[in-house]
């Protein structure tokens, strides 16, 4: 369960960032 909340934070914190790359290079 620790694993999973761990991957699920990093996951949490990777796709903002993905977002904000989408819509700087739209």
């Amino acid at each position: 369960m620790n694993a999973f909340r761990r991957h699920t934070g990093t996951f949490a914190l990777i796709l903002p960032l993905t977002l904000f790359l989408g819509v700087f290079f739209i």
